[in-house]
């Protein structure tokens, strides 16, 4: 098994790819190629550290993507005899919609393998 030295004892490690050393990557890469590959690694890392930087996004955007889900869903055979709304909070989706079995779903399953669509969600299912 190929593999590089990590200190001076015997102690080695296996490449990424068996041949391929990955610390001679950059320098067997010809001289613009290897300018370029530097720079863009370094917007990535520059990118990466102001991304880190910035004040926690995950609410806002799950929230965002909650809202969105919550619209396709509403417009379903299902959220429509739930009762569901597109502008609904997740704290009521949760008194409205209890924890359910798959037996308790399988007439709406049954209804989406005739090919009925937005049954439990929008569009026919494939498989």
């Amino acid at each position: 098994m190929a593999g590089r030295r990590v200190n001076s004892q015997s102690t080695t490690l296996p490449s990424a790819r068996p041949g391929w050393n990955s610390r001679a990557a950059p320098d067997s890469i010809p001289g613009l190629a290897r300018r370029v590959f530097h720079a863009g690694a370094g917007l990535l890392t520059a990118h990466t550290a102001r991304k880190l930087r910035q004040p926690c996004q995950a609410f806002a955007e799950q929230d965002r993507a909650w809202r969105s889900l919550v619209r396709a869903y509403a417009g379903t055979a299902y959220g429509e005899a739930a009762g569901l709304e597109r502008s609904l909070t997740y704290a009521e989706f949760r008194h409205r919609i209890p924890p359910q079995t798959y037996e308790q779903f399988l007439p709406w399953i049954e209804r989406m393998k005739l090919g009925e669509a937005d049954v439990l969600w929008p569009g026919r299912c494939s498989y």
